[in-house]
């Protein structure tokens, strides 16, 4: 029996097709359809305002699946929500090492040092995502707030402007219907 050129893309269509129902993709890492469902019901907890219950949903996923950035980053935030900014810092650890390349998890990084008051940390981290990724306009943002606070106005305007600049730009890609 022989095989055409197009046989293991069919064979690669039909494994897709038959894992469709049960898998569902988050992040870099796949995620089963029942971790998936409980991190809706996490998302609905911690929307409601019930960061406890949404930290064990959280919790629960990563005993079962230790590689989900995005788990760690929703427990994260629902931990740094109860003032417990010291797990928050390890979460997003986690959550980094999960995904290294991901400038968006070392934003969050240098936000809850921005929150802990610990602006040279919050600094550090803001300039290494906006090296990751300089069109990110909520660094800048970010950035501004750190320089507002120890002091430096002339750089804080100046990230500022450059957030600005950046919204408008990806603003202008937006088709008007």
């Amino acid at each position: 029996m022989t095989f055409g050129v197009k046989t293991p893309v069919i064979l690669i269509e039909k494994i897709k097709k038959a894992h469709v129902n049960r898998l569902f993709s988050l992040g870099k890492h796949i995620m089963e359809k029942d971790l998936e469902d409980l991190f809706v019901e996490g998302q609905f907890r911690f929307m409601d305002e019930d960061f406890d219950a949404a930290i064990k949903i959280f919790s629960g996923i990563l005993e079962k699946d230790q590689k989900l950035d995005k788990v760690y980053q929703a427990r994260a935030v629902s931990y740094l929500r109860l003032n417990k900014i010291d797990e928050a810092l390890q979460d997003m650890d986690l959550a980094i090492s999960c995904s290294p390349e991901n400038p968006r998890l070392i934003y969050r990084k240098s936000a809850i040092f921005f929150q802990k008051g610990d602006m040279e940390k919050a600094l550090e981290f803001v300039n290494q995502s906006i090296e990751m990724d300089p069109g990110f306009p909520a660094a800048y943002v970010l950035r501004s707030k750190i320089f507002e606070k120890i002091g430096d106005e002339e750089q804080a305007s100046a990230d500022i402007y450059r957030a600005d600049v950046l919204k408008k730009k990806s603003s202008s890609n937006v088709v008007d219907w």
